[in-house]
């Protein structure tokens, strides 16, 4: 007997049906469950594998441009395993660099004089004092600056419309002395003032901002108590060269008188050393020049001076016709250095030494000296009214070479910087051609 056919439970034949219908997709248009066309699988995988391509073949484009990119630009920093490559500035670093201001970098520090002598006017300018400005400082960054340094009047000055300009090297200290182009008024004034100010070339940031304020000493003194703008002594022998000023204004009759006094008789040959000198001094001082000579007062003077010093300049003296020791060495100097032969004539050297036949160690005598061979000459010109030259000279050498072969540091300090005292300060001399170039000593005003 056939095994008759059992129907399943209502239940599981639903879900049967339910599962097969999810196993056989239903079509687009129909929604009838049918298997898919092989030809229409082929065509997907083709267009699937043409897309895979086409994005291999886009990055690998990319990648080339990318590699092109960094060799046209090498500067555009790389990342190594994420870190910054060393020779790159990092992004702290750039925005540090863009931000940096003047002010931040750049240290000023301004120096100014109070008190400025006169007859050094000329002779201002170099970083010796003295100085009517100078700024030192230091750039603490990386970038170099310009800076612009402008003046304007304020009290008794004719100031011309200046601005002068400064590179500041990065990270290096720098200094420079700054004059402004102004003049005084004719007649004398002690009181000057100019306002000066410093900016940022570019951004004209203002750096700082002062004024000159200084008293001028009256013209042709000397204060041997002047210190440097930043309260220091001046270096030794500063003031001893300045007296130099005084030989290098020839100016007038002093002039005239230099040139005379080398010629022999009326136009002929000039004369020379000793010969010049003999006759300068015989035309300044003795009885041969009667009436137009020069009276020498016969007595010491204080070296260094406890106050302010006051010395005529030549032209002053020949009108005048009288002088201490010192300005009667300064003016013979002066006369004797008027178309003088540079190439085979002896330099002047003044001498102010102490007196040891008197008690105080202020009370000096002024020579007159020169180098002779191996020995010193001189003039005592305390005695230049009294004695005749030959006579004085006679006297005077022997002290002078006893003074100098005493104490040889004279002689080394005359071959280094052109002046100089010796140990005790009882004894000073100056060179004054060697002076001027070392410490830049110009004529008086």
């Amino acid at each position: 007997m056939p095994d008759k056919e059992i129907d399943a439970p209502t239940e599981t034949k639903e879900k049967a049906q339910t599962i097969s219908e999810k196993e056989e997709p239903k079509s687009a248009s129909e929604g009838n469950t049918e298997k898919r066309d092989p030809a229409l699988i082929k065509h997907l995988k083709v267009a699937a594998a043409a897309i895979t391509i086409l994005a291999t073949i886009s990055t690998g484009v990319l990648a080339i441009m990318k590699g092109w990119i960094s060799f046209l630009n090498p500067e555009t920093p790389k990342q190594t395993n994420g870190q910054m490559r060393d020779d790159q500035p990092g992004i702290t670093e750039q925005v540090k660099k863009s931000t940096e201001t003047s002010f931040e970098c750049i240290d000023l520090n301004p120096l100014m004089p109070n008190v400025i002598p006169h007859y050094l006017l000329n002779s201002i300018g170099s970083e010796n004092f003295p100085y009517w400005l100078r700024i030192e400082g230091k750039n603490k960054c990386k970038k170099k600056w310009r800076v612009v340094v402008s003046f304007e009047p304020e009290q008794n000055v004719v100031l011309k419309g200046q601005r002068t300009e400064i590179e500041i090297g990065h990270l290096a200290a720098f200094g420079e002395t700054i004059t402004p182009d102004f003049t005084l008024p004719k007649n004398f004034v002690e009181k000057i003032s100019i306002s000066w100010t410093v900016f940022e070339d570019v951004t004209q940031e203002k750096l700082i901002s002062k004024s000159i304020r200084a008293n001028v000493l009256p013209p042709h003194t000397v204060s041997f108590d002047l210190k440097k703008p930043t309260g220091e002594d001046l270096d030794e022998g500063y003031i001893l060269a300045s007296l130099g000023a005084w030989t290098r204004r020839r100016l007038g009759a002093a002039n005239d008188l230099g040139i005379s006094c080398r010629l022999r008789d009326e136009g002929s040959r000039r004369l020379r050393e000793v010969d010049a000198l003999r006759s300068c001094y015989s035309r300044l001082f003795s009885a041969e020049a009667g009436s137009e000579a020069v009276v020498v007062f016969d007595r010491h003077i204080e070296f260094p001076a406890r106050t302010n010093l006051k010395i005529p300049p030549p032209a002053h003296l020949l009108k005048e016709r009288e002088a201490n020791s010192l300005e009667a060495a300064l003016l013979m100097m002066a006369v004797y250095d008027v178309e003088r032969d540079n190439s085979i004539e002896f330099e002047l050297v003044l001498v102010v030494a102490k007196d040891e036949t008197v008690l105080s160690q202020r009370n000096k005598r002024v020579f007159v000296a020169w180098q002779h061979g191996r020995t010193w000459q001189a003039l005592d010109m305390m005695k230049a009214g009294t004695l005749e030259f030959d006579e004085n000279l006679e006297v005077s050498s022997a002290e002078i070479d006893r003074i100098f072969a005493d104490d040889p540091s004279l002689t080394r300090k005359l071959s280094k910087t052109g002046a100089g005292y010796n140990n005790d300060r009882s004894i000073a001399v100056a060179e004054f051609h060697i002076a001027r170039t070392r410490f830049g000593i110009q004529g008086l005003p």
